[in-house]
């Protein structure tokens, strides 16, 4: 029980909350300083939770709470 816990805080955090970089870079090349855009890396899948290069895009918050509202659809329907 302690290890799900620990798993299911892990992952409502990361959705929900403060995104952890937990697996090193990001699947999108981080521009630099004054630039709009990222580009995606080829077959790159992050393997849970969102990419950390969402926290710096200028529509941040717009795309965290939608997925915030899909979650919580997601399990309040499981």
């Amino acid at each position: 029980m302690g290890f799900f816990a620990v798993f299911c805080g892990v992952i409502y955090n990361d959705f929900t909350s403060v995104g952890m970089n937990l697996f090193g870079s990001s699947c999108y090349d981080i521009p630099e300083v004054g630039s709009n855009t990222a580009t995606l890396k080829e077959d790159c899948i992050y393997p849970i939770g969102v990419d950390p290069a969402w926290y710096m895009s200028t529509n941040e918050i717009i795309f965290i709470n939608s997925v915030k509202m899909k979650i919580a659809l997601i399990l309040g329907v499981m």
